[in-house]
């Protein structure tokens, strides 16, 4: 196991274990080993030498930081697994006063590359091209299932009360305007022009990119972080993707970067037109979730300076403030930037 603060609850988790299945004898044949991905919550891959029923096979635990968004995140991910989705199924899972001091979940670990793993050039240019349409067949398959199971089992869980899509994400930026030039007036567009609720709201992943699947050739043996997942009109999931596709968040030089986001543009459109052929789009709903969604992003690199805590999203998206806030104004007609506060004001002073 690799030294770091973040790995210091994984110690426990032999002696979590033992006490939730009233063992006391559980051993690893496989000890934890830190997993790459999973930018807001710390992965471990294990597997125990005696399990009991339940616990067998290769395993993931994921540590996450709030207890409710974990257990929504878990319920919903356990839900379309039933459902007989390709989400990697929980197994168990716990909030921050289970032993491990941060709430978790522990799953299967999904066999798989990552659709867009490549050998050179030809097969990198393979990948992209398929991907639009790996994204619209997995999204178009999620929305598919029953929402009112999800919202059943989120009931059930005590998560009712909690927002769900749109309803979240305009809190989240409600909570950053004052770091937003112009983000009150943005919010405030976003407020007096949304759409009405949908007839039938769907599960949304909420993040769905080609670095959260994996499949074995051409299959898709996973679907991973469902930590956004939410119930929510169609076009939510499908402006995030949009977004994050036309941008391309990751580390490039400037001059390489102005490429990768005109292809990034085309694929988003590819995207959008091989889910429409299974669901229908409103483009009117869709321009207003891209614009919900590069304000939320310019809200998460705000909170990100004003916290100076090194959020890995952030730091991802920082470059990519100005394209988003282009974006946003093409939409909206607000235009809308980062706010620099000074040191007293970040102080109290």
């Amino acid at each position: 196991m690799r030294d770091s603060p973040d790995s210091a609850p994984i110690e426990r988790l032999l002696s979590v274990l033992n006490t939730i299945v009233r063992r006391d004898d559980l051993a690893y044949a496989e000890a934890p080993q830190r997993l790459s991905g999973g930018y807001s919550a710390d992965l471990f891959a294990f597997r125990l030498a005696n399990p009991p029923d339940g616990l067998d096979g290769a395993l993931v635990v994921r540590l996450m930081h709030d207890d409710s968004a974990a257990v929504r995140e878990a319920v919903i991910q356990r839900a379309v697994a039933d459902l007989g989705f390709p989400a990697p199924r929980v197994r168990m899972s716990g909030d921050s006063a289970a032993g491990l001091g941060r709430p978790f979940v522990v799953m299967d670990r999904a066999r798989g590359l990552y659709p867009v793993t490549v050998s050179g050039p030809r097969s990198a240019w393979r990948a992209f091209q398929r991907i639009p349409f790996v994204l619209a067949d997995t999204m178009a398959a999620l929305h598919a299932l029953d929402a009112r199971v999800v919202l059943d089992q989120l009931t059930a869980s005590g998560c009712a009360a909690a927002p769900l899509g749109a309803d979240a994400v305009l809190r989240e930026i409600e909570s950053q305007v004052p770091n937003l030039s112009g983000g009150m007036t943005g919010l405030n567009w976003l407020l007096k022009h949304r759409p009405a609720p949908p007839a039938r709201p769907v599960v949304c992943h909420g993040d769905l990119h080609a670095f959260n699947l994996l499949a074995v050739e051409s299959e898709i043996t996973a679907v991973l972080d469902w930590e956004l997942a939410t119930v929510a009109d169609n076009e939510f999931d499908v402006a995030r993707t949009a977004v994050l596709l036309s941008f391309v968040p990751g580390q490039m030089s400037a001059a390489v970067r102005p490429v990768v986001q005109a292809l990034g543009r085309r694929a988003a459109r590819i995207f959008g037109a091989a889910y429409a052929r299974f669901h229908h789009i409103d483009d009117v709903s869709l321009h207003w979730h891209e614009a919900l969604h590069c304000l939320r992003l310019i809200a998460v690199v705000a909170k990100n300076r004003v916290d100076a805590v090194g959020n890995p999203v952030a730091r991802l998206w920082e470059p990519l403030v100005p394209g988003l806030a282009r974006r946003f104004e093409r939409i909206t007609g607000v235009s809308v930037k980062l706010q620099l506060r000074s040191i007293a004001a970040h102080l109290g002073g």
